[in-house]
């Protein structure tokens, strides 16, 4: 899953990258952003946090798509188990004893989370 936003825009205030695909006498039209993409530039460093950078930085495409990855329900459950299994290895949670598939990356799946919250 991904994410992305659209707004309607003013057709006289945008320049269409495929001139003719549009029709410039309609009064509005809507602009996709791509916002998917959005941090790739550094944009969003002050923003990460240990289990962002580890997310990025063990997908398939690291420094890409940095905004995607933190809001995104594709990467939810590996954050989930990210985040508990450092309470696990800091005493807080199942009396500090790690399952072996919480601490195999890829094995928390995000339905569990959706499951959890449900």
């Amino acid at each position: 899953t991904g994410s992305n936003a659209c707004y309607v825009e003013k057709t006289e205030n945008t320049e269409c990258a495929m001139p003719g695909n549009y029709n410039p006498d309609k009064p509005s039209m809507l602009v996709n952003t791509e916002w998917g993409a959005f941090g790739e530039a550094g944009t969003l460093d002050f923003i990460l946090t240990e289990y962002d950078r580890a997310i990025d930085s063990n997908s398939i495409n690291p420094s890409k798509q940095l905004f995607e990855k933190m809001i995104s329900g594709m990467y939810m459950g590996e954050l989930a188990r990210l985040v508990l299994e450092k309470l696990v290895d800091n005493g807080l949670l199942f009396n500090g004893k790690c399952p072996a598939d919480l601490k195999t990356r890829g094995k928390f799946f995000t339905k569990y989370v959706s499951e959890i919250e449900a």
